[in-house]
C-alpha cells in the first residue's frame, strides 16, 4: 500500500502542475463504480467489486481544448468474510473475536480524454483513454468484541470501538493495466453528472480466491487463524460508474 500512496501523490503532483500552467477550466469527478471481471479474472472471481473513484483532468492547449490530460485513482472491495470465536475459558472467562478478511482492488491510471466542445448541448460525450497500475491486497482484522453488550467505557456507551487486537496484511501484488472509456457529462454549469464505463486490460498479477478463504478459530491458543488459495491470471474488468463533475479553473 506504500507503493500505492507514493504513486498517488505523485499523480497529484503533476495534475497540479499542469493546471498551473495551463490556467485553463478543468474537471473533478468523484464517483461510484462497480469492478466486473473479465476473462480469465471472471473464471476466479465470482463476485463484483464496490467502490469510488476520483479523477482530475485540465485542458490541454486553451480553455477551449478538445484534449484533457490527469489522472486518476479508484479503491474497491471485491471479497469479505467475517467470522466470529470465544476462546476457551480460562478461570471461568472467555473472550469473543471477529475476525474480517477483506480482498481489496485499487488502481492509479494516467488519464487522457478528447472531449468535444459541445456547449450549446444538455449532453457532452468523451472518449478517454488510461494507462497505470492495478493493485491487489488482501488484509486481516481481529477485533475484540468480548465486551459489545457491556458498557464499560464512559465515554462510549454503544459500545462503537472495540478494541483491535490484530491487522495483518497476508498478500498483495500488482499489474500495469491500460485501457478506455466512454462517458457522458450531463447538465449545464459548474456541477454535471457524470456517467462512464471503463474497459481495463490488467496484466498478470496473483489475488486472493475469496471463497477458499478458511478461519479456524482453535488455532494460535483460539487467536484463529486464516488460510486461503491464490489465483494468478490476466486482471480485465468492465467498470461502470456515476459521479458528479465539479468545472474548476478559469
Amino acid at each position: 500500500m506504500r507503493t500505492l500512496s507514493i504513486a498517488f501523490v505523485i499523480l497529484f503532483l503533476s495534475v497540479l502542475g499542469l493546471w498551473q500552467s495551463s490556467q485553463a477550466q478543468g474537471h473533478l469527478s468523484a464517483n461510484f463504480r462497480m469492478g466486473i471481471p473479465q476473462g480469465e479474472m471472471a473464471d476466479n472471481v465470482s463476485t463484483i467489486a464496490y467502490g469510488g473513484g476520483a479523477n482530475v483532468l485540465v485542458p490541454i492547449g486553451g480553455n477551449k481544448s478538445p484534449i484533457l490530460l490527469g489522472g486518476e485513482f479508484q479503491f474497491s472491495l471485491y471479497g469479505r468474510t467475517t467470522k466470529q470465536l470465544q476462546t476457551p475459558p480460562l478461570f471461568g472467562l472467555s473472550r469473543r473475536y471477529r475476525i474480517a478478511t477483506n480482498n481489496n482492488f485499487a488502481s492509479v491510471h494516467g488519464t487522457i480524454r478528447l472531449k468535444p466542445n459541445f456547449d450549446n448541448f444538455l449532453v457532452e460525450p468523451y472518449l478517454d483513454g488510461l494507462l497505470g497500475v492495478n493493485f491487489f491486497y488482501t488484509a486481516t482484522t481481529i477485533t475484540d468484541i468480548t465486551n459489545n453488550n457491556v458498557n464499560t467505557d464512559p465515554n462510549d456507551p454503544d459500545n462503537n470501538n472495540p478494541g483491535i487486537s490484530n491487522r495483518t496484511p497476508e498478500h498483495n501484488d500488482n499489474a500495469l493495466s491500460y485501457g478506455g472509456a466512454v462517458g457522458f457529462l450531463i447538465g449545464k454549469g459548474p456541477i454535471r453528472l457524470d456517467l462512464r464505463c471503463v474497459y481495463l486490460l490488467g496484466g498478470v498479477a496473483s489475488y486472493v480466491d475469496r471463497e477458499s478463504v478458511q478461519i479456524d478459530p482453535t488455532a494460535n491458543n483460539g487467536q484463529g487463524q486464516v488460510t486461503f488459495d491464490k489465483k494468478t491470471s490476466r486482471t480485465d474488468m468492465i467498470m461502470p460508474s456515476i459521479g458528479i463533475c465539479f468545472m474548476f479553473g478559469e
